[in-house]
């Protein structure tokens, strides 16, 4: 393998994903008129997958530490996008769920993803999408299950649980 950057799956997994993110982002300021930080439409995503998480079972699906998990809540709290609910069984933890107003977002973004899909994959082989898919979920899956030393400190019991499950399948 040689020294250019692009040669390496890394840094064009690396550069694919912040073009996708710039992109999608764009797409979002543009045409929703509502600026939400990436990371935070991811967190709400996870919510849409499991709506009512605790703030720390949201840090380890959403791969966040506890300081950044506790920011993002907040200030999608301050959005309107999710509400904090008293934790039923554990009265000392709350809940985290999405509004109306987040999944008719949500709702919007999923569209554009749709749309921007189908744009950057315009003249790929089927086929060639299929193996792209299923060579970045193995991708992912085993990123996950050898997690940084930096996720592994901020969650160390909860994280091979967590990495196993189907809702970090990407789709």
């Amino acid at each position: 393998m040689g020294h250019n950057p692009s040669d390496h799956l890394i840094f064009l997994t690396l550069r694919v994903g912040k073009l996708l993110r710039c992109r999608m982002l764009e797409l979002i300021a543009r045409e929703l008129q509502i600026e939400v930080p990436g990371h935070c439409i991811g967190v709400l995503a996870d919510l849409y997958t499991e709506d009512g998480q605790r703030q720390q079972d949201l840090a380890i699906s959403s791969i966040n530490d506890k300081s950044n998990i506790t920011k993002m809540v907040s200030r999608l709290e301050e959005q309107g996008f999710i509400v904090r609910k008293v934790d039923m069984i554990d009265r000392r933890s709350k809940r985290i769920y999405l509004t109306d107003k987040s999944r008719s977002f949500l709702h919007e973004v999923f569209r554009r993803a749709e749309a921007l899909e189908e744009e950057i994959v315009e003249g790929l082989n089927p086929d060639d999408i299929l193996t792209t898919k299923s060579c970045l979920q193995v991708l992912y899956q085993s990123l996950l299950h050898a997690a940084s030393p930096c996720v592994q400190a901020e969650h160390p019991d909860k994280l091979q649980d967590k990495c196993g499950s189907a809702q970090h399948t990407i789709k």
